[in-house]
Order: C-alpha cells, then structure tokens, then sequence
C-alpha cells in the first residue's frame, strides 16, 4: 500500500495574535543548462503568477489544464475567538488551483507563491511501486544535487515551475516506502524554502511538493511577539508534563498574516515508570 503525503496539510493549534486557531493541519540524465539569472528567474515567477487561474496555462512546450475547483483546492485556518470574545471569528486561507496535463499528472499552483505541488497519474492511483532494496533502480547513494536536479527537470517544466531550482542544495534522503529527497533553499539565519522530492522504484518522480516561506526576512521583533506567545500557550502543559522539546520553528507568509511553526514535543512518565511523549504542532500569526 503507498503512503501518501500530504505536504501542505497537517493538524495544529494556531492562536493568531492572541487567538486560537484550529486547523487542518525515469530516471534519465538532463542536459546542464545554465542556472538562470536573478532577473530571468524573476520574470518566470511573474509570468507563471499572471497565469494562475486561467483555464489553461502554458508551461515550456506543454500546456495544462484548470479543474473544477473543489473545497480541497487550499487550507483554511479557523480562528476560534475564545481567548479575545470581542473579536469576530475569521478564517487564514492558504487557496490554490489545481492543474492536470494530457497525461493526466496534477499540478497546484497558488497565485501567491507560484507551484505548489506536483503528482503523477502512477502515484495518485497507487501504480507507482513503492521503493524496496530487492528491486531498487536508484539508491539512496546515487542521489546527488545535480541528479535530482536533472531528474526533475525531466518530470516537471522546471524553468516555468521551479526557476530557482539552482540555488537549492539536498538537505536528507531517506530510503522508505519511497526515495525521499529533501532539498533547501537558505534565503537568511531563520528561512529557508524546501522542495520534497517522492521517487519510485523504477526511478521516476512520483511527487513533489514545495514550503515556500513567502517571506524575505523575520524580525527580532516579530519572533519575540512569537516567542511570547508560545510562553504564554505552554504554561497550561507545564503542569502536566515533565518538560518539552522543540524542534525546528518554521515561517511562512499566507496573505498579511505570517505564521510560525513549533514542533513540539511533551514528556513524561507513566505509573509504570515508561517514558511518555506527545507530539504537537503548535503554531501562532501576528499581522505583516
């Protein structure tokens, strides 16, 4: 059976100023091109949002195809006003279109950061083999940054899609259920963008996915308002657990809201004496 990922959508607690928010968190070698200019990679980024939203899209030499939209086309974050009653409920929507080509592979695309997520027909419909050391064609070893650079200027019209794909580096590969690569782009200390790269057994691409933080910098100022308000959510589950980790604090700009993410992790201990851990994604906004 494949495991799926879903790379936009997960399960959180956001609290938005103050608010709580719940939401529904071939293989073939390319020929080097190039890597395109600032300006060139700018002007492929403004073309492809110009087009979001069109009923076709010409991307390279192929052209793609608008589906009816459906309430799967984005997330919505619901602010639940329980911490500031005065204040009417609203929603954090992060929306997009989605796309398919004559071979039937999907694309979603947001009219805010551009692509978003690419599968093909094999993967959606389970035809994609999950990836297994007995019938491997592409091991973990052979991947490269110049290899899944290639491989996916082979998949997808990268140059339209993912113009600054020269300045992402591999950040983990994982050999799994498929080959997962990850790939970063530092944009400063606190940012990054990632590319998550699905490959199958027989070497072909199956899934991409994007996080774009949409943003150029994080202020000191804005991650202490952050950092106030994770302080502030943890002193309830200081009570309750021993102590907590946090992982990696992420960033990302939906519409004039920026929203940090905090993996966080709560131990303690049971009756018995076992080690206990919940894991959470807590998250909070504060306005641009």
């Amino acid at each position: 059976m494949k495991i799926k990922k879903v790379w936009a959508i997960c399960f959180s607690t956001i609290v938005v100023a103050g608010l709580t928010v719940t939401a529904i968190q071939y293989y073939a070698t390319a020929e080097s091109v190039k890597p395109l200019s600032k300006s060139e990679i700018n002007s492929n980024q403004s073309v492809l949002l110009s087009q979001i939203g069109n009923n076709e899209i010409t991307l390279a030499n192929q052209t793609i195809y608008k589906k009816a939209e459906s309430e799967k086309d984005g997330i919505t974050y619901q602010i639940d006003s329980e911490i500031m009653p005065q204040k009417n409920s609203s929603t954090i929507l992060e929306k997009w279109n989605t796309y398919q080509d004559n071979d039937k592979n999907v694309y979603r695309l947001s009219k805010e950061i551009g692509f978003r997520e690419y599968s093909s027909y094999e993967y959606d419909n389970n035809l994609l083999t999950p990836k297994t050391q007995s019938s491997a064609s592409l091991d973990k070893n052979d991947i490269t940054d110049q290899k899944i650079k290639d491989l996916l200027k082979e998949t997808i019209p990268v140059e339209s899609l993912i113009p600054d794909i020269d300045q992402y580096q591999i950040k983990s590969v994982d050999q799994s259920d498929f080959l997962s690569v990850t790939l970063n782009k530092g944009i400063s200390k606190d940012l990054k963008d990632q590319i998550f790269v699905d490959i199958g057994s027989n070497g072909q691409i199956g899934h991409i996915g994007t996080y774009k933080t949409n943003l150029t910098e994080i202020t000191d100022s804005q991650k202490s308002k952050f950092q106030q308000a994770f302080d502030q959510y943890l002193k309830s589950y200081k009570e309750k657990y021993d102590y907590y980790t946090c992982g990696e604090i992420t960033y990302k700009r939906i519409s004039d809201k920026i929203i940090a993410n905090y993996p966080v992790i709560y131990h303690t201990k049971a009756e018995s004496g076992e080690d206990l851990a919940l894991g959470d994604l807590v998250s909070f906004a504060i306005d641009v």
